[in-house]
């Protein structure tokens, strides 16, 4: 009797440490690497100066940047990853297409042609080898300290063998397997993407993959513009929470008759260890590509919105700032990421 009463009182201490560890503590792990800038899309206006490219050069350097000279996060907050390989990529993707994407060009995979261009593999393709692991890496960092922020990331549209939406490796089906793979059959996971897209990629990947036809641990939460890209309708059938927006739906409908309603009831239902959540800027009512009229202030309130929700239920979450095509995205991001730091504690005495 006693030994069963030593061992409950320290499982009881070790959930408790968690709880504490997870979101007690100020340290919130950022994840970048300078290997996440994207040179192609300068490649792509200098190519054609007139065009109108729906890319912002440089997003997440300045995005770092402002981490660090404004808000003067301590460089022990940031995380570098390490680059995927290929052989941990076959655990989505299969190896043909890995293989395709060493002779196939611009035209192919992003569908702008630059014929002449050879150097699609280190200003397009490593930075998004780069970007994947490092949200594999900000998912571990959540379940250990409860928050965690990857700068990139958020490639929702890539299947396992096709390309689409300039989304080359399934980021987010990768980090979930890899989780899953250390878990036992309980351990929930709820995919919550907030960019204007359907998560057309990984929706396919789960139905088709190892683990959704077997048992349900993985959940999905799409808000996106119904009609839009990728208008994939074959694959919104594995949508768990699936809701489709009208066209140039605003912030009120967005936040206040959706989100704020259907967000809270998910949870409730799936009761996840893990949220990921793809916070695509891409709402924004300015946004080239997004077709959705969410002011700037509303996307800030968004992101703390979800946040909450994830901290009031002690859940973990990890954070990938996925589409965004306006000039005004890195302002939005960034006091985003101010107000969500303030939130779980990082204030002077975090700061340099």
């Amino acid at each position: 009797m006693r030994k069963i009463l030593f061992l409950l009182i320290i499982e009881i201490f070790l959930n408790l440490s968690f709880v504490l560890s997870s979101f007690c503590m100020t340290r919130t792990p950022i994840v970048y690497s300078p290997e996440y800038n994207i040179n192609l899309w300068k490649v792509i206006c200098e190519e054609f100066p007139s065009c109108d490219f729906p890319f912002v050069e440089g997003k997440r350097k300045l995005v770092y940047e402002f981490l660090v000279k404004e808000l003067k996060i301590q460089p022990d907050f940031f995380y570098t990853p390490k680059k995927i390989s290929d052989d941990e990529m076959t655990l989505v993707h299969t190896k043909e297409y890995l293989e395709s994407l060493s002779y196939l060009g611009t035209e192919e995979i992003i569908k702008i042609p630059l014929p002449d261009y050879k150097n699609l593999n280190n200003d397009f393709l490593e930075p998004m080898r780069y970007m994947t692991a490092g949200t594999i890496l900000a998912c571990n960092l959540a379940l250990e300290y409860g928050l965690a922020i990857n700068l990139g990331g958020g490639f929702h549209h890539v299947k396992a063998d096709e390309y689409g939406g300039f989304c080359v490796f399934a980021d987010i089906p990768l980090a979930v397997y890899k989780i899953l793979k250390k878990r036992d059959n309980n351990f929930k996971i709820l995919i919550v993407d907030l960019d204007a897209h359907q998560g057309n990629g990984y929706e396919s990947i789960f139905e088709n993959g190892i683990y959704k036809s077997v048992d349900k641990r993985i959940f999905i939460f799409d808000m996106y513009t119904q009609d839009n890209y990728p208008r994939d309708h074959e694959v919104k059938k594995y949508i768990d929470f699936n809701y489709p927006l009208a066209l140039y739906t605003n912030t009120k409908t967005y936040l206040e008759e959706i989100l704020k309603k259907k967000l809270p009831e998910a949870i409730q239902m799936v009761k996840p260890n893990l949220i990921i959540y793809n916070a695509g800027m891409d709402p924004y009512e300015r946004d080239r590509l997004g077709k959705l009229k969410v002011s700037r202030e509303g996307l800030i309130l968004r992101d703390a919105f979800v946040v909450d929700c994830a901290k009031k239920e002690k859940i973990p979450i990890a954070i990938l700032f996925g589409g965004s095509y306006s000039n005004d995205s890195i302002e939005i991001i960034q006091k985003s990421l101010e107000n969500i730091l303030k939130m779980f504690g990082v204030t002077e005495e975090n700061k340099i």
